[in-house]
């Protein structure tokens, strides 16, 4: 997949991992790849932070990103076919925004 910067075009992996968005970053704002992948880390990191202690994370339009708490349930084992109890967990959850899912489909 190629993505249009500003400055030039990138071709991008299925998958993109923190060096990629880095080589975007940098193309976008003229910055050397080391600082573009401070620059991720250190997002990352805040935001990763943010919900380790329990609060939300708003990029609004784009995607919300908040801790949901998960009841305790029953599910049953494939092999054995015994049911057994799944505990209760906390889970992050992601929540599109309106200009995100615009733009995944067009």
């Amino acid at each position: 997949m190629a993505l249009k910067t500003k400055k030039k075009k990138i071709e991008l992996p299925e998958k993109c991992g923190p060096k990629d968005l880095a080589q975007i970053y940098a193309a976008e704002h003229g910055c050397s790849l080391k600082e573009a992948e401070e620059a991720i880390r250190n997002t990352v990191d805040v935001i990763c932070n943010a919900l380790c202690t329990g609060h939300s994370v708003s990029f609004v339009g784009n995607f919300s990103l908040e801790v949901k708490q998960r009841a305790a349930r029953k599910g049953r084992n494939p092999k054995t076919n015994e049911e057994i109890t799944i505990p209760a967990s906390k889970v992050v959850a992601f929540k599109a925004g309106a200009t995100l899912k615009k733009g995944v489909n067009n």
